[in-house]
C-alpha cells in the first residue's frame, strides 16, 4: 500500500522536528543555533521543503531541485 502525499509529508516534517529536537552538541538544535542557522528556520525549510519532495508528479532529481 502506497502512503498518500499527506502522511508522506506529515513524516517528513515529524523527522525533521524529530531531529532538531535531538540535543546535538555543535549542531543546530532547540537550546542552540549552529552553522549559521536556528531551529525556526530549520523547521521552515522542513515545511518549505516538504512540498516539492512529496510532489509525485515530479522526478526525483527535480524533487531535491525544487526542494532547495
Amino acid at each position: 500500500m502506497a502512503l498518500s502525499r499527506e502522511r508522506l509529508r506529515a513524516a517528513y516534517k515529524d523527522a525533521c522536528r524529530m531531529e532538531i529536537e535531538a540535543l546535538k552538541p555543535g549542531n543546530v538544535h532547540l537550546f542552540a543555533d549552529g552553522h549559521g542557522m536556528s531551529a525556526a528556520q530549520f523547521m521552515t525549510s522542513a515545511e518549505v521543503s516538504s512540498v516539492p519532495l512529496t510532489d509525485p508528479r515530479l522526478p526525483v532529481g527535480r524533487r531535491m531541485l525544487e526542494a532547495v
